[in-house]
């Protein structure tokens, strides 16, 4: 119910000021201008699909529909079933902790901190492919003086995070 009332805040407020609101940010991303096609196509699907999609702006798509003008039945019913599995996963997680050596816990967490790992140490691979191996010295005579007009990087390598 909090979800959907937060959401119909945000909904509300971006009715309430039109799309002229809406235009501003829509000049800053292709995106917005998707957002709002896909939820005037079919606004219930629409909504629904935004909702259940993970890392969608919830706000965002609030003040999305609201500009479009999107029917509040078709976006309150829609937000309302598209948010109940991420906060029935937050009500398994919050019991799962009150034990922690839980698997509920842990198991997700195990496997975020593996992935993330694994996508580090790859793109730390490919970095160290790409970069040329440091020089033993910044000039050909082998001296390592540097004159004005090289570049200061020469001759060290680079690290990159």
């Amino acid at each position: 119910m909090g979800n959907t009332a937060g959401a119909l805040i945000g909904y509300g407020a971006a009715r309430l000021l039109g799309s002229d609101a809406l235009n501003l940010l829509s000049t800053r991303s292709p995106h917005v201008d998707a957002l709002r096609a896909r939820l005037v196509q079919r606004p219930f699907v629409g909504m629904l699909w935004m909702r259940l999609t993970p890392g969608m702006p919830f706000a965002a798509v609030s003040v999305a529909a609201g500009s479009s003008r999107l029917p509040v039945v078709p976006f309150a019913v829609a937000t309302a079933l598209g948010t109940l599995p991420a906060t029935a996963a937050c009500v398994a997680m919050g019991t799962a902790a009150s034990s922690l050596p839980s698997p509920v816990i842990w198991g997700p967490f195990g496997a975020a901190v593996a992935a993330f790992g694994a996508v580090f140490l790859i793109r730390r691979r490919r970095r160290n492919r790409s970069c040329p191996a440091p020089s033993s010295s910044s000039r050909p005579d082998g001296s390592g003086a540097r004159s004005g007009g090289e570049d200061p990087a020469a001759g060290m390598e680079a690290v990159k995070l």
